[in-house]
């Protein structure tokens, strides 16, 4: 199958991709999830719809703007995931709970604006080294995401992006290998 083709997918008949139509070792290592199959725009990625997919290597969201939840177990324990870009997905407001937990090779990791919740070990076991934060750093983002042991212990590179207006206490608290914080994206006018 080719990656971007969309009779890989299983859907609900309601914007819900629910799984894939292959066996599991036939998916595509380089994933494309489409923003639209057939007449139906895709609002979210269901309930373990990838758990296992042990050999998914690159997922790309681009072309989801409606996309605006990504379910519990969605990507659990994909290991070959090594990079994540929600930054496109502009409607993505919750990642749900254990969602990429022991996604062990995924180092590096852009949320969109809009995000709001991030459910517990959502990024549970992932050594993610290199963070771009869009979104308010606030609630379930610290609590699940930036206070996350795993992210703490491999956290070197941080960006905040300009929908960043609040930054919650102790939000990087513990991150003590961070050695890049880049804050172009704000600048001062005198």
């Amino acid at each position: 199958p080719q990656p971007n083709d969309p009779d890989l997918f299983k859907t609900d008949g309601n914007g819900t991709i629910t799984g894939y139509t292959c066996d599991k070792e036939d998916l595509p290592k380089a994933l494309v999830i489409p923003g639209k199959i057939g007449d139906e725009v895709i609002t979210e990625i269901g309930e373990s719809a990838f758990r296992y997919c042990t050999g998914l290597t690159s997922l790309d969201l681009s072309g989801c703007t409606s996309l605006t939840t990504i379910g519990e177990d969605a990507f659990y324990e994909c290991t070959g995931l090594t990079s994540l870009d929600l930054s496109a997905c502009t409607s993505l407001t919750t990642i749900g709970k254990y969602t990429f937990e022991d996604c062990t090779g995924l180092n590096e990791v852009k949320l969109p604006a809009n995000l709001t919740e991030i459910g517990q070990r959502a990024f549970n076991d992932c050594p993610i080294e290199t963070l771009y934060i869009g979104c308010d750093i606030k609630d379930s983002i610290i609590s699940n995401l930036t206070r996350e042991y795993s992210v703490k212990q491999h956290l070197k590179n941080l960006k905040l992006g300009e929908g960043v207006s609040t930054i919650g206490d102790r939000a990087f608290s513990g991150c003590t290998g961070l050695t890049s914080l880049d804050l172009s994206i704000y600048t001062c006018l005198l």
